[in-house]
């Protein structure tokens, strides 16, 4: 078996918050997709298409040196993270 033929029970479903936590963690320590494969139990093309969607590698695979914090990915891809500021409401007079 090749490590492309890696199969999941999470084929075809959402990422998790976790899961991108463990991708991207495993990407800052230079793990190999292999292991970050088998630790979100996803596929290598799966790890490698996240990877690229969370702008941690181009299309050609290589890394971004200046990566999202993860605070940036939970936001857009969890509805999570830092709060962004809000105006206050203004006042009416009724």
């Amino acid at each position: 078996m090749t490590f492309d033929q890696t199969k999941s029970s999470e084929n075809g479903h959402r990422w998790t918050e976790d899961e991108d936590r463990i991708l991207y963690e495993g990407f800052l320590l230079n793990e190999k997709p292999r292991i970050i494969s088998v630790r979100c139990g996803r596929s290598l093309t799966a790890i490698r298409r996240r990877m690229i969607r969370l702008d941690l590698i181009d299309a050609n695979g290589v890394r971004n040196n200046d990566p999202p914090l993860f605070d940036e990915i939970r936001a857009r891809f969890h509805g999570g993270g830092t709060a962004a500021a809000v105006e206050p409401a203004k006042e009416t007079n009724c």
